[in-house]
């Protein structure tokens, strides 16, 4: 409860903060309108930061009836290129995080514990077909790929018990963005601003994969071989297990919600919710898993171009 309540809390706060900036007179602001009109222009770059809070629940009835989920908030680290232009914008990630997970039961039949390890690679770009809401909110549309390996390591039995997944998806992206501006002529509590103006940014991002390629081999002892075949033994069991899914065999959605707001020398400041969940197989539940985060960082910005909102 105290995992999903501090999840909440964040939630919260996000959605308290943007309500205060519409009922205290936040305005929308356009980009299109302050810098210009056309779609040439280039874009700004940004390398992301961002040590995150992570939780997973993940269950796999080839190793276990029982579900699986994180011991407490563990930590977890996203850096990226990001990229925002008048009528675009994009991202390439990397996410990793190494987390330890129990089950319910474990309190009673003494089980231990298991090292689950995740590893996603993410690129996405986005252009934008139209706004609404007067050119408020610019709904963007695009693609995003994404390759992801896991494996899971009872601490006990070590490798005897050891189990992994890799898999690669091609998704439609939908992104909603919300640009707005603070006036901050004065001070707000003990916060002290330069500028008279704040530009701030909303995002919500959905993925949804409508196909792609996924090996699941229950390999144990991956890590050590007496012939020392290693890399013939795993080649042999990911080529053995590879299959080529749809919406039929594998269902995800990836959805987030970020917060940007200014720093100095154009940085920004990035907060941000991640969740993911998954179905795996035939009957939709042989393999599910589900990972949330919690992303506080810094985007840094690498061009000397004016910076599009």
């Amino acid at each position: 409860m105290r995992k999903h309540s501090f999840a909440a809390h964040i939630i919260c706060c996000v959605t308290l903060f943007c309500f205060w900036n519409l009922i205290s007179g936040a305005t929308a602001t356009s980009d299109r309108d302050t810098i210009s009109s056309s779609s040439y222009k280039r874009g700004n770059h940004y390398f992301s930061l961002l040590p995150a809070l992570a939780w997973n629940k993940y269950k796999d009835e080839i190793n276990s009836p029982l579900t699986y989920h994180t011991t407490g908030f563990l930590p977890a680290l996203e850096f990226a290129l990001e990229n925002r232009g008048v009528n675009h914008s994009g991202y390439t990630s990397i996410f990793i995080s190494n987390q330890y997970m129990t089950t319910n039961e474990a309190a009673f039949t003494g089980a231990s514990a298991e090292q689950f390890l995740t590893f996603k690679f993410n690129t996405s770009r986005c252009y934008e077909p139209s706004a609404f809401w007067d050119s408020r909110i610019h709904y963007r549309v695009g693609y995003d790929a994404n390759f992801e390996y896991n494996h899971q390591i009872n601490l006990r039995l070590e490798n005897s018990a050891y189990t992994f997944a890799i898999w690669t998806t091609a998704a439609i992206a939908n992104r909603f963005e919300f640009p707005f501006i603070i006036k901050t002529e004065r001070n707000f509590g003990f916060i002290h601003f330069r500028k008279p103006k704040q530009h701030f940014l909303l995002n919500w991002q959905v993925n949804i994969p409508l196909f792609g390629m996924i090996t699941r081999p229950n390999f144990a002892g991956i890590r050590h071989f007496a012939n020392g075949e290693f890399v013939s033994n795993l080649a042999r069991e990911m080529n053995d297990h590879i299959h080529f899914v749809s919406l039929n065999k594998f269902i995800m959605l990836h959805t987030q919600i970020e917060l940007l707001a200014p720093l100095g020398n154009n940085n920004r400041l990035k907060i941000a919710y991640a969740w993911e969940g998954f179905r795996y197989n035939e009957d939709f539940s042989r393999v599910q898993g589900v990972i949330s985060a919690v992303e506080v960082g810094v985007m840094f910005k690498l061009d000397s171009r004016e910076g599009i909102w």
